[in-house]
């Protein structure tokens, strides 16, 4: 067979593209191996907590920058959905630390809870997710919760809208129609929105679905700055101070984020799929 001198130009050509796309950054295989990416640190993002801490005695990072939290009990570090995950055990294991008054302004507002949670199948009891309260719980306002989100006893997500603590302790509560799954993670994702006229809506995701929405709940029945607020990550902060937290969680946290803002559906599917 005649070899032209262009078919030997279409083959040299083709021998460095094949080496070239071999190891190529962008194929199929180097996708898989790149792995998940996570929530996204924006202009709206209050604090992000990665969680993936190489050490059971590490506080947790914030990956936007100014709110990284205390470990108390040494949670564990566990595989995760978006590298490794920090195991809560139900009693002793869980983050605090103290805000500020931007903080309580994002609390005040509109504002989006995010997170990976994972059960496993002998899961019971009602813990915390992420909570900012005063330390107290006493009829002053300065020890008012301003929000909060869990997981109930028989798996589904919560969320509490507090109006007062004195004279009625007054608060309405909201729940997914779907409970979380065991032995998997599941993304989680909690959004409130002003309507206006202290009204507010209140949206649950879950895998970035959404599962629940409720409208017209009534908000505070006085202002509380939340700059003597604190953050809890699986647990309240305690009567007595921070690190004595009460309905701490029993599950793995990991890639949870605070947003100022209510996330869009679009954003919250957006942050799922930064997981898978």
């Amino acid at each position: 067979m005649k070899i032209t001198r262009s078919s030997l130009a279409v083959v040299a050509v083709l021998v460095p593209m094949a080496v070239l796309l071999s190891g190529c950054p962008w194929d199929d295989d180097d996708l898989v191996v790149a792995g998940r990416q996570g929530h996204a640190v924006d202009n709206n993002t209050v604090a992000l907590w990665r969680l993936d801490e190489s050490a059971a005695t590490d506080n947790a990072a914030d990956a936007a920058g100014s709110y990284a939290l205390q470990q108390f009990g040494s949670p564990g570090v566990v595989a995760g959905q978006v590298g490794n995950a920090r195991q809560l055990n139900g009693s002793t294991k869980f983050f605090e630390r103290q805000g500020d008054a931007a903080f309580g302004t994002a609390m005040n507002g509109d504002w989006t809870y995010e997170g990976w949670v994972y059960l496993d199948n002998t899961f019971s009891t009602a813990g915390i997710l992420f909570v900012y309260n005063g330390l107290n719980f006493s009829s002053v306002s300065s020890d008012v919760i301003l929000a909060e989100v869990g997981i109930w006893s028989d798996r589904k997500i919560y969320w509490h809208q507090w109006h007062n603590f004195s004279p009625a302790n007054d608060f309405t509560a909201g729940f997914s129609t779907s409970a979380l799954p065991t032995g998997q993670f599941s993304h989680v994702a909690v959004s409130r929105t002003a309507q206006g006229g202290n009204q507010y809506t209140y949206r649950i995701y879950i895998n970035g679905a959404l599962d629940n929405t409720t409208a017209n709940v009534a908000g505070l029945d006085y202002a509380v700055t939340g700059a003597s607020h604190y953050i809890g990550l699986g647990a309240y902060t305690g009567n007595s101070g921070l690190g004595t937290g009460g309905a701490p969680l029993n599950a793995r946290l990991d890639d949870t984020r605070i947003s100022k803002v209510a996330r869009s559906d679009n954003e919250v599917l957006q942050s799922y799929q930064r997981g898978q």
